[in-house]
């Protein structure tokens, strides 16, 4: 869990310029993203999305050619790709050639980006591992490797009350989702997976920045709010139990500013976006994500957007604002993407008991 991006991706204050052809109109890549992401974004953004992010993980489409960047506009539409260079400055100076292509081409707003910064047309790299990252992700969830088998007890006062004994990681959150002690929506629910699955593959030993183990979680959360002062950090059904409190805790924080602000869903939609939004604060942080609620301007046709569009329609508005660069755009959608992959994935079922 991530409540802050690396300090060289943040992004509330920038030092390029943005400029629209050869016309200089904003100074910071978040004003250029809340006045430029309303202009075009439009009614199925997230399924956009969503396509453009499976190509990329399962390097189809666009990115069969994974030694490539490609380029999309706030609304998920493909600009264009070009080729990797192996030379990290070199590959940034392709990346904003490319950015000024395409803004003199289509007249759309460019962003120069560098090493630290994030910059618009957005660009993804598509050079990634899928047999590493993905299958093999899944065969640990699965239990089909033996660093994906495990065996331990999560203790409530010093009294078992779930063990398991070389189990894989799905049948670990089977039987924890199934003792109902965790009040999270069934949207929520569906995703679980995916998120530990994006979070880290599975991997035990995964560290980043200050988040450990499969569910990258912080010292602090881990310890203070989920309230593991005496656990190892890389349980891994202990990190488990604590994605699950710190979602439904963050489910709870958003339920009513949700209920305030977008009153035109129904029930049932609302609940949808109330979780979107407590999966994303895992990722971007609750502080950063209330401000966005807050303080962001909504869609003036919002009745013709789905919970899942109103929740990226803010987070792209928002980027380049503190936390909110490209890996805050994609979370969500990668979840959600990995979540299909598990429920689609047929395991080898030989060895388990």
């Amino acid at each position: 869990m991530r409540y802050t991006l690396p300090k060289l991706m943040a992004l509330a204050t920038c030092y390029s310029s943005f400029s629209l052809g050869n016309e200089y109109i904003y100074e910071t890549l978040y004003e250029m993203s809340y006045n430029h992401a309303f202009e075009i974004i439009t009614p199925g953004v997230a399924k956009r999305w969503e396509d453009n992010r499976r190509n990329i993980f399962l390097g189809e489409g666009f990115c069969s050619d994974k030694k490539t960047h490609a380029f999309f506009d706030f609304n998920g539409e493909y600009l264009g790709s070009i080729e990797n260079s192996s030379d990290p400055i070199e590959n940034q100076n392709r990346i904003n050639n490319k950015r000024k292509e395409l803004s003199d081409k289509l007249s759309i707003p460019m962003y120069e980006g560098s090493l630290s910064e994030w910059g618009y047309p957005i660009a993804i790299s598509c050079d990634f591992d899928t047999d590493k990252k993905i299958y093999h992700g899944l065969k640990i969830h699965y239990g089909e490797v033996e660093e994906g088998l495990m065996t331990g007890t999560i203790r409530d006062d010093n009294i078992n009350y779930f063990s398991v004994q070389r189990k894989p990681l799905e049948f670990v959150f089977n039987g924890m989702l199934k003792k109902g002690d965790y009040n999270l929506s069934d949207y929520t629910l569906s995703l679980v997976k995916g998120q530990c699955f994006i979070e880290s593959s599975g991997n035990r030993e995964t560290r980043s920045n200050s988040a450990y183990g499969i569910c990258q979680i912080s010292k602090e959360v881990f310890h203070n709010e989920c309230e593991k002062k005496s656990v190892d950090i890389y349980h891994r059904m202990e990190q488990v139990s604590c994605q699950l409190s710190t979602l439904e805790r963050l489910e709870r924080n958003f339920k009513n500013k949700v209920k305030n602000l977008f009153s035109h869903l129904d029930e049932e939609e609302q609940e949808v976006l109330t979780s979107i939004f407590a999966l994303q604060a895992y990722h971007t942080g609750y502080g950063n994500i209330r401000s966005l609620l807050f303080n962001s301007k909504l869609p003036e046709d919002i009745e013709k957007y789905s919970p899942e569009d109103l929740h990226l329609t803010l987070i792209l508005s928002s980027y380049g604002a503190n936390s909110v660069g490209v890996n805050s755009i994609t979370y969500v959608t990668d979840t959600k993407i990995a979540s299909k992959l598990i429920r689609e994935y047929v395991p080898n079922k030989e060895g388990e008991e």
